[in-house]
């Protein structure tokens, strides 16, 4: 019955937590849809949502790491000022 019982609670608690992190991902997804530029959406969607590598990232776009990282600075400061 004990170890019933903790199963229960630990199924709850992991269901909060998911819950909780797709709300995080909604908020952020919201937050990223409010900036101007595509290439920063693209960027922080694919980095933070989809959680992408660098390498992935610069592979699928085409780019260079320091381009990638250029925006990838870029838009979070535009980020910022969304926030």
């Amino acid at each position: 019955d004990d170890v019933y019982a903790q199963l229960i609670t630990m199924k709850q608690e992991i269901e909060r937590d998911i819950k909780e992190i797709i709300d995080r991902k909604l908020e952020l997804s919201r937050l990223i849809n409010k900036l101007s530029d595509p290439k920063h959406r693209t960027i922080l969607r694919m980095t933070y949502i989809n959680k992408g590598t660098a390498d992935s990232i610069c592979y699928d776009l085409k780019m260079s790491r320091t381009t990638y990282y250029r925006l990838k600075k870029e838009a979070i400061s535009a980020l910022e000022k969304v926030i």
